[in-house]
């Protein structure tokens, strides 16, 4: 049998011929996949082209009834397929499916999809859907993957630049960490409260609740039953940042300034922070300076500039990329903003709690407590009493998810359901993480 394979046949020996026939199969095999990688390239391709004639078709439309659009941005990268004067357009990949939604200023809405399957544009809806993110909705202290894993209060929620996503439980006094593998494990602190500075779990908090994070992932924890605003590192370490641990109001450099229960906190892209506490908005440098950026410190609903204005509770707040900052007023029910000058004016709703899609003003909010802002300036709010996620634009405000009834129910946006969501936050690839302290669950709506 050994001599035949050496044997030659046609001027080839079978081996040879064997050795030429696997190498044909294998050039034809590699051109397939390269044929189907040039396919799938040109599949987006053309997926695009289709959601820029879409687009155009939409403007058309629009200029027909008097609304003209502005923007049409991806979800995905902010990067931009169109533009013109003043409607949002939208697109996002869901599965192999492309969305193209536009949003005109007078609150109408068009919807299209595409299907990668044959890159058509068909009249359609491009769906929300609501699901679990991270925990089993039972109260615990367990470690595990994000499905087994449990919380106690899910409070505040953040993402460091390499897509970890951290969560403050306050029922548990723990900063968690869920990471990108989906595993979830304590970042700092333990089943224990106190105030105590050190690293991982050698550190004590006492009902954390906002979080933020800087330029350079260092986490800040508004710790609110110690009074302070702390500090962790990327690698663990905490420390106070400001803050003497006694309520109070007091302006200073670190532990000589004072807070009331912090509970809402952001990061400028200068590395400022900014804190809600007690009826102020309070101010810190990095280097740790305390200022009351606006609020007199009594509870009121006065306009004004710095601390001639007056807030009711405010409780979280958040920043856009032009430096206009949008604060969660809870207890007056309203949405107020603070200009990079210090102007405080009402953004959002009546004043009156209740429930009431609509105009700006017009609104109403039951209780609301958390604020998000994505890359096109888009505000999410998280309005606890009415079990709802709310959209804010210019043009008004929507019900973004949530029926209302009380529950843990993933599904269509619409038809979701929520008990006690009191943060929001939009990573970075624009979906929207809420937590859902109730439920001891963070949810996630893409």
């Amino acid at each position: 049998m050994i001599p035949y394979l050496f044997k030659k046949q046609n001027g080839f020996t079978i081996v040879e011929l064997t050795v030429v026939v696997v190498a044909i199969g294998v050039l034809a095999a590699l051109a397939i996949v390269g044929y189907n990688g040039v396919q799938d390239r040109a599949r987006e391709v053309s997926i695009k082209s289709d959601l820029e004639n879409a687009s155009g078709q939409l403007q058309r439309d629009y200029q027909k009834t008097g609304n003209y659009p502005v923007a049409l941005t991806d979800s995905n990268d902010g990067g931009g397929l169109a533009s013109s004067p003043n409607t949002v357009y939208t697109y996002l990949l869901k599965g192999n499916t492309y969305c193209l939604s536009a949003t005109s200023s007078k609150g109408n809405v068009n919807s299209f999809y595409v299907r990668g399957d044959d890159t058509k544009i068909k009249s359609g809806v491009c769906q929300l859907d609501v699901t679990t993110f991270a925990g089993t909705g039972v109260a615990g202290f367990a470690n595990g993957t994000v499905t087994t894993a449990q919380f106690g209060l899910p409070y505040g929620i953040v993402e460091d630049s390499l897509g970890n996503i951290y969560v403050a439980d306050q029922g548990y006094s723990t900063i968690r960490k869920i990471d990108t593998d989906g595993n979830v494990t304590n970042f700092a602190g333990t089943y224990s409260t106190g105030f105590v500075n050190g690293t991982g779990a050698a550190a004590r908090f006492n009902q954390p609740k906002g979080l933020a994070i800087d330029s350079a992932n260092n986490i800040y924890v508004a710790d609110c039953s110690n009074n302070s605003i702390r500090k962790i590192s990327p690698g663990g370490v905490v420390s106070t940042f400001a803050g003497s641990g006694t309520a109070g109001a007091a302006d200073g450099t670190g532990v000589a300034a004072q807070f009331t229960c912090p509970t809402g906190i952001t990061v400028d892209q200068s590395n400022i922070v900014y804190v809600t506490s007690g009826h102020t908005i309070r101010k810190i440098t990095p280097a740790g300076v305390v200022t009351t950026f606006a609020g007199s410190g009594t509870a009121g609903s006065a306009n004004g500039t710095g601390v001639a204005a007056q807030f009711n509770n405010p409780v979280d707040l958040a920043i856009n990329g032009s430096g206009d900052m949008y604060v969660v007023e809870s207890s007056a029910n309203r949405i107020r903003k603070i200009s990079p000058t210090a102007v405080v004016t009402n953004y959002a709703g009546s004043g009156s709690n209740g429930f009431n899609d609509g105009v700006l003003l017009g609104a109403r909010f039951d209780q609301p407590a958390g604020i998000a802002i994505d890359k096109s300036g888009t505000i999410y709010v998280a309005d606890t009493n009415n079990r709802r996620i709310r959209k804010v634009l210019p043009s008004g405000v929507t019900t973004y998810a949530g029926n209302g009834t009380g529950g843990r129910v993933d599904g269509p946006a619409a038809s979701a359901q929520f008990s006690g969501p009191n943060s929001v936050y939009v990573t970075q690839k624009g979906t929207l993480l809420i937590s859902d302290s109730i439920n001891r669950v963070i949810r996630k709506i893409q």
